[in-house]
């Protein structure tokens, strides 16, 4: 008996141990996809901010009865289109808004394109045969993906929905990493997925899995470091862009046309005594390379 409750407690006490060390090792695996440099951080072009953008989608819309679900902001067509859902529980999308926002003033060129919701009534959390999500993994098996990261473009008259997607990795260190993009045309309603995402327009990399790589910085330092929260960077919070604090898409300046994924940040440095870290000017900064 007592053999068994030793037995017992030492195998709780590996579960408690892999469950904190596990999660170092998940961080660290992210790490293998991020240099640190510190080189300046390259041009940028402006844009406007997410809040000006999402403010004038509305006024925009017209007659649209539906609800805004999601706004995005397309750097290599310098736009922000804005997703609408129809309303109803067993309904699809609406119409997608894509609008040019100057930096001073308001919205200048609108491009707005509907739903068939006859042949295309889906839409990502949508009930039984009214959900995209299904259809997408009938299309192909064992991908993830999450609504925050789905986005509308217009094609001419047609609205298309581009869902990043991804894939899981690992065994006992489990991470994701990307697997393409599933393309749900708003006028028949098909789906198709591919892998060439190059091609896609937007923000094709998928989001949820910036912002993961990010946090995974925690893990430059030892476990200890990990543990204690010394080591990595913190998003800033400084509320100067509210509800984009963290991954701006924002395109290089110049003709490459290339874009990505921008974090303010401070870099978290080790005290001299105690465990809890202070903020200082980051010295260094990190950049994700997606694999």
């Amino acid at each position: 008996m007592a053999l068994a409750w030793l037995g017992g407690l030492l195998g709780l006490g590996l579960a408690v141990w892999w469950l904190a060390y596990g999660a170092y090792l998940q961080d660290r695996a992210y790490m293998q996809d991020v240099r640190i440099v510190s080189e300046p951080v390259p041009e940028l072009s402006p844009r406007a901010p997410y809040l000006v953008g999402k403010a004038q989608a509305g006024p925009h819309l017209g007659d649209v009865t539906g609800e805004i679900s999601d706004v995005t902001y397309l750097p290599d067509a310098d736009r922000f289109a804005t997703l609408v859902e129809r309303r109803g529980w067993l309904a699809g999308y609406e119409v997608g808004l894509v609008q040019e926002i100057p930096l001073g003033g308001n919205s200048r060129n609108q491009e707005r394109c509907s739903f068939d919701v006859e042949r295309a009534d889906a839409r990502i959390d949508g009930w039984f045969g009214h959900n995209l999500g299904r259809m997408i993994s009938a299309q192909k098996r064992w991908v993830r993906f999450e609504a925050s990261d789905a986005y509308v473009t217009c094609s001419g008259d047609t609205p298309i929905v581009v869902v990043p997607l991804k894939r899981q990795t690992g065994v006992l260190v489990v991470t994701e990493r990307p697997a393409g993009a599933a393309l749900y045309d708003g006028r028949t309603g098909k789906v198709t997925i591919t892998d060439d995402t190059a091609s896609v327009p937007g923000p094709s990399y998928p989001l949820s899995l910036a912002s993961r790589q990010r946090e995974g910085t925690a893990a430059v330092g030892s476990f200890t470091d990990w543990w204690f929260e010394r080591s990595g960077w913190d998003a800033s919070e400084d509320g100067a862009n509210e509800g984009n604090e963290s991954e701006f898409t924002l395109r290089y300046r110049g003709a490459s046309g290339n874009s990505a994924y921008v974090t303010p940040s401070h870099r978290r440095v080790r005290p001299a005594r105690s465990w809890p870290y202070r903020r200082s000017p980051p010295a260094t900064r990190a950049v994700v390379s997606p694999r």
